[in-house]
């Protein structure tokens, strides 16, 4: 059977549906205008088929799951009751209709309740998310001398003589509702006196506020006003974010790592996606038969393929819906799962140590927090056991610290040496005594390089994919720490992964492997031979002996060897015999 072509599919919707309604009729039998009218409140295609007309562009195969993350409209229920779940986050690649989607919602809230209905619009900037509540309003805005729309006619109660800025309201709006039907805000500007009904933040974020260059402060800015403009909704109100992400822990990152799922609906999808599950990383575009299209009638291979080239960083964020945007990370997910160990599979024996690294005001990723680990090394790896991360106060940090070294029976205590840690010294010293805790502190240097700091972390990648680096997935700080390795250089903090890698050091610096060539078994024990007599003959600034000397000292090495040899009684052995 021949495959229709999606795009045809779309037009002979458009043309079976809103196609069908008869304006002549509409304006004359109003059990026909409500039947529409209802229609209009129930369905999302059909509410943009009539309001967009011969601009509609939605693709219904693509766009079901965004329409069944918002809900049909019932005028006879209360706004409160109109569903069970209240909030939603749209997250789809630019380019598909979000924006547009979301103005089709707000009409339909609008013309389900427009005495009481009350909405926000949120943007990045103050201009888009006027624009946003400008362009919803002018689907009711009728201007002189020029004929209603199929829409205009089907509610003509609703009809705009004014043009909309901003903050506009409905002409059957009740004056007994202070707020605007639609009114409008941005992170820059302060909050105050609105208590909507709906709050719709659509492109919150961007380059500019929440990017991967952007500073943390910024980006915490935009979501403290977002938990603020919260505070402002209506008991049993709704909101509904829609965007695309910029960085792992913006606005929208925040959400997905502190939402209860029963409370929300979420949808998050990227244009397209790697048949091997890879992250598509900077460099060559994927061949098309390599990749999977999701909205393959908006988005096809070319055009992905042309802003890939592009912007690989403006690609990831706008079209992939990537947080990493167009960072490359240093710990994959992938790798750091892998890491993970049932604390009943860590070995009980082997050495304990802990690192702790105090707060430092002198830079601002260290003035927050006191952050620590503590490892277990045993044989070719290290087993993070614990890993903290507070605000305390002096004498707290010294009961801590004390109390964990207690806790896991350990007398090895490693501290960076930054400028004032030599104060905590005493109330540390104060504490093991009073706990009866043994305690031996070792110093380390203070890097007030931060590239060498980063530079030290970021050595643990290799100790990551050579499997010499455990985890235990018992540690309460656990969504914390994982953060920290698996979005390095993204986060300010990095004080718990800092002592992860003060611990890994201890390791020994290189082990061989168990399955090794004959001749690079050679090669390590004709190193280890020299490195002994090295140690025992050679003078600093003598050039080494000749293989041929060298031969000779080993063999009246070994023979001084042998005719020391005692036997258990502490005599000579004799020559020839076997004792």
């Amino acid at each position: 059977m021949k495959r229709e072509n999606p795009k045809s599919n779309v037009l002979t919707m458009r043309a079976a549906s809103a196609a069908d309604m008869d304006d002549a009729r509409i304006e004359s039998d109003i059990d026909y205008r409500d039947a529409w009218r209802h229609r209009f409140v129930t369905d999302h295609f059909i509410a943009a088929q009539i309001i967009l007309g011969d601009q509609y562009r939605f693709v219904p195969h693509l766009h079901q799951p965004a329409v069944d993350l918002y809900f049909p409209k019932n005028p006879n229920v209360p706004i409160e009751d109109q569903h069970p779940i209240k909030f939603r986050l749209h997250i789809d690649p630019r380019k598909t209709f979000k924006t547009t989607l979301g103005k089709i919602d707000s009409a339909q809230w609008i013309c389900a309740f427009p005495e009481f209905i009350t909405m926000l619009q949120e943007g990045a900037t103050q201009p888009l998310a006027k624009a946003i509540s400008t362009s919803v309003g002018k689907f009711f805005y009728q201007p002189p001398g020029r004929a209603a729309t199929r829409f205009q006619k089907l509610f003509p109660e609703l009809v705009l003589r004014k043009l909309p800025e901003g903050e506009w309201d409905t002409p059957t709006h009740s004056l007994l509702e202070m707020d605007k039907t639609s009114d409008f805000t941005s992170p820059k500007t302060s909050q105050s006196g609105w208590h909507p009904w709906i709050i719709n933040p659509d492109d919150m974020v961007d380059t500019t506020n929440s990017g991967i260059g952007v500073h943390h402060d910024t980006r915490q800015h935009v979501i403290d006003v977002y938990y603020t403009n919260k505070k402002l909704l209506r008991k049993a109100g709704y909101i509904n974010l829609r965007g695309t992400r910029y960085h792992p822990l913006e606005l929208y990152g925040d959400l997905l790592a502190k939402m209860d799922p029963a409370e929300w609906k979420v949808l998050v999808r990227g244009a397209m996606e790697l048949r091997s599950g890879a992250r598509l990383m900077p460099g060559e575009f994927p061949a098309e038969d390599e990749v999977i299209l999701h909205f393959p009638e908006i988005l096809s291979y070319r055009e992905l393929r042309t802003d890939f080239n592009d912007s690989y960083e403006a690609f990831m964020a706008q079209l992939q819906n990537d947080p990493m945007g167009g960072n490359v990370p240093t710990f994959t997910e992938k790798a750091y799962t892998a890491a993970l160990c049932a604390p009943d599979r860590i070995p009980p024996m082997g050495e304990t140590v802990i690192c702790w690294r105090l707060p430092y005001g002198g830079k601002d990723f260290m003035a927050k927090y006191a952050e620590g680990a503590a490892a277990r090394i045993y044989g070719s790896r290290v087993y993070i056991i614990d890993a903290w991360q507070g605000v305390f106060l002096p004498s707290g940090l010294a009961e801590k610290i004390v109390r964990e070294m207690k806790r896991y029976g350990t007398g090895t205590l490693l501290l960076e040496a930054v400028p004032g840690t030599e104060y905590l010294d005493v109330h540390i010293r104060n504490e093991a005594v009073r706990r009866n805790v043994s305690l031996r502190i070792q110093w380390l240097d203070f890097d007030d390089d931060d590239s060498l700091r980063m530079a030290r972390i970021k050595n643990l990648e290799p100790a990551f994919e050579a499997g010499r680096v455990a985890i235990s997935t018992g540690i309460p700080k656990a969504a914390e720490l994982r953060q920290q390795f698996i979005h390095f250089g993204l986060m300010p903090e990095n004080g718990m992964i800092d002592c992860i890698s003060r611990l890994t050091s201890r390791l020994p610096v290189a082990l061989l492997r168990k399955e090794i060539a004959e001749e690079e078994a050679a090669l390590q024990q004709r190193r280890r031979e020299d490195a002994l007599f090295n140690m025992v003959f050679s003078q600093p600034g003598v050039a080494s002996l000749s293989d041929q000397r060298l031969k000779e000292a080993q063999a009246a090495m070994a023979s001084q060897a042998a005719m020391a040899r005692t036997n258990e009684f502490g005599l000579p052995t004799l020559y020839g015999l076997d004792g």
